[in-house]
């Protein structure tokens, strides 16, 4: 379970959103991240708030790894758009809850091409495979996760990357290279 954390808290800017802001702090901790075999990771402590991830990214780890990060940070720019904020014991005596912040990937519409194939193959007749994709697909909206808009280093690419929070017991665990749980939680304060 992480021990320390530090809060990187973003600055506004005039010609980006808040949401950017965040994305680019998440962008540049994703180069980093994996320098640490999955010992460090993040949480939002004001998820949710007007449907995005917040203007705050807090790290989660040790205070060798965290201060580790925090050296590496300091050759990125990033103090020019986020305060960076001092390494810290996890407040245990404020701790009200734990959670896990995972990764959740919107569907495009394969699963619909590959749900039509297999009715079709069935014998369904036309009007009935439409009817229940319809269905289905009403069932299924557009991303209402918070999320932030990254760019693929190896395809160059911009990627969705929505968030989502999960209320969990407390788990040892390891995190994946843009800090978010692959089965560990963080502590909520």
């Amino acid at each position: 379970m992480p021990s320390h954390y530090a809060d990187l808290k973003a600055i506004p800017q005039a010609e980006m959103l808040q949401s950017q802001v965040v994305a680019h702090i998440v962008q540049t901790l994703h180069g980093l991240l994996p320098r640490f075999g999955g010992r460090i990771g993040i949480g939002f402590p004001a998820y949710g708030q007007n449907r995005t991830l917040g203007g705050i990214v807090r790290l989660f780890g040790s205070e060798t790894d965290l201060d580790d990060l925090y050296c590496l940070l300091q050759n990125t720019g990033l103090s020019d758009y986020a305060l960076i904020g001092r390494i810290e014991e996890v407040p245990s005596e404020k701790v009200y809850a734990h959670a896990r912040f995972v990764r959740r990937q919107p569907k495009h519409g394969s699963d619909l091409r590959r749900a039509e194939k297999r009715m079709a193959a069935q014998g369904l007749p036309s009007e009935e495979i439409w009817r229940r994709l319809a269905a289905k697909a009403a069932k299924r909206s557009a991303c209402t996760l918070p999320h932030i808009f990254l760019n693929s280093k190896s395809t160059r690419q911009r990627y969705l990357l929505a968030v989502d929070k999960k209320i969990a017991a407390r788990t040892e665990g390891t995190f994946n290279s843009h800090g978010l749980s692959l089965g560990a939680s963080v502590p909520l304060f």
